[in-house]
């Protein structure tokens, strides 16, 4: 995009976050941070960007012109999504919030095996994040059999280890 001038709006300098919705909303202290605008990370890892120091460089350049959130998944390369922009964020884990996401527990069961299987999901991919907590969790495949309020209520029992 191309302002008036014709300069590139991303060779612009920027502080960070200069995106409007792109920088941490915080209503209040309660609410955790979040971000309104991600960089999608599916392609980090053996589907696409498989060198380390290219996902770092594109991770760092959208932090540097405002980018806060980085969407992944543990599904995305069999994990490499999340280790790859775990690995890239290391040194600048504080300017970012992390989307990432679980599959709703298969049918059949019970709130306390689903809460167990998502709860080991979420572990999983803190370590693959090299994080302590994750932002924003999203249900990345629902199945038609399995009720969302047992996903809800097994979302709920492991929301702790989200901000």
């Amino acid at each position: 995009m191309r302002q008036e001038d014709g300069q590139a709006m991303s060779d612009r300098p920027r502080s960070n976050p200069p995106i409007p919705g792109s920088g941490p909303t915080e209503p209040d202290a309660a609410q955790p941070k979040t971000a309104q605008l991600h960089v999608g990370c599916m392609m980090f890892g053996r589907w696409g960007i498989n060198n380390p120091r290219s996902v770092e460089r594109i991770v760092h350049q959208a932090l540097d012109v405002g980018f806060y959130g980085f969407d992944t998944a543990p599904s995305y390369g069999d994990g490499d999504s999340e280790t790859m922009l775990g690995r890239a964020l290391a040194s600048r884990s504080d300017s970012s919030a992390i989307c990432t996401k679980v599959a709703a527990p298969p049918q059949g069961m019970s709130v306390a095996e689903g809460s167990a299987t998502l709860a080991a999901s979420i572990d999983a991919s803190l370590r693959r994040l090299r994080r302590d907590s994750i932002e924003l969790v999203l249900i990345h495949r629902v199945d038609d059999d399995t009720p969302i309020g047992l996903v809800l209520d097994a979302l709920l029992s492991v929301c702790p280890v989200c901000e």
